[in-house]
């Protein structure tokens, strides 16, 4: 969780979070363990933003869904696709 520095797990048509048992205590450390545990799920960054959202304003809003970060992304790179 940004705010907190806390590592948490969101699950998919649930609302709110779960503490995770992989907790370190330690910000910096929660967000190397996180990206790594994503990483090894395949879940991408715009499908974790996504999962944020989803989590806290219900799984119905535009920003639970991944696709909208993705075009978002390619607006920020000028235009540029890069495919």
């Amino acid at each position: 969780m940004q705010t907190t520095g806390q590592l948490i797990c969101i699950r998919r048509g649930e609302s709110g979070y779960y503490p995770s048992e992989w907790e370190t205590g330690d910000k910096e450390r929660n967000v190397e363990e996180a990206d790594r545990l994503n990483e090894r799920m395949g879940v991408t960054p715009a499908q974790r933003m996504a999962m944020e959202i989803g989590s806290m304003a219900g799984w119905d809003v535009p920003g639970a869904d991944p696709k909208n970060y993705e075009i978002q992304r390619k607006d920020q790179m000028g235009g540029m696709t890069l495919d």
